[in-house]
């Protein structure tokens, strides 16, 4: 009696952040931080197509717990403005007719990365995703031009967003620090009347600074 010979199974591809074989400890280190901090990502988004249009929903079971943690990672929990939100960076990211969820989640872990506080930062934080894509569509024109008017034109609107994409950070760093209040003092020198010199600079709400101040 002949015996059937079973194929031999697959072995499954080791994952990328799970070295198979020995490796450097720098590189342990560095698969250890990405691993430690995909731990604390919240999911990213599934679009799909529902009875009466598309439907945004978290990856993969959609629980109201996992959308309220992608909600505090944006920096709002106000779910109407959550979820208009949620529209708009769709609307934003999608450069052909159907939306793309890799391209809204790749934009939503670049809002991620800055962090929002509340909701006006995290709309700045989309309004610069929307810039950084576009400047990005230019580069790319730019790298295929044909001739100098093409090369011109890309010049000119890469030069014009990555300035818009510049002052936009720079607004947004503004934000934050409206209402601050830091003082440094480099040093303080008492006279022989008694007078004190501090050196230094004062700042107070995020912008003011006097510079020599003398206190009596």
């Amino acid at each position: 009696m002949k015996t059937k010979k079973m194929p031999a199974p697959t072995p499954e591809p080791a994952s990328p952040l799970v070295p198979s074989k020995p490796v450097a400890p720098h590189v342990r280190q560095a698969v250890d931080r990405a691993l430690e901090h995909m731990a604390t990502v919240p999911p990213g988004i599934l679009i799909k197509k529902g009875e009466n249009g598309l439907i945004i929903d978290t990856d993969p079971s959609g629980a109201p717990n996992e959308m309220v943690h992608l909600m505090d990672a944006i920096g709002t929990h106000d779910l109407p403005f959550f979820t208009g939100y949620l529209t708009q960076v769709v609307n934003a990211t999608t450069q052909g007719k159907a939306p793309d969820a890799s391209s809204v989640n790749a934009a939503l872990g670049f809002i991620r990365g800055l962090k929002p506080r509340d909701e006006l930062e995290a709309a700045m934080a989309a309004q610069m995703v929307a810039t950084h894509n576009a400047v990005m569509t230019f580069a790319r024109r730019l790298n295929h031009t044909e001739t100098i008017q093409q090369q011109d034109s890309a010049i000119n609107g890469y030069n014009k967003l990555a300035r818009t994409l510049a002052a936009q950070m720079e607004a947004l760093k503004r934000y934050r620090s409206t209402g601050e209040q830091k003082v440094t003092v480099q040093h303080v020198t008492v006279s022989d009347g008694g007078q004190a010199i501090v050196g230094g600079t004062v700042t107070a709400g995020g912008g003011a600074s006097k510079k020599g101040d003398t206190t009596p």
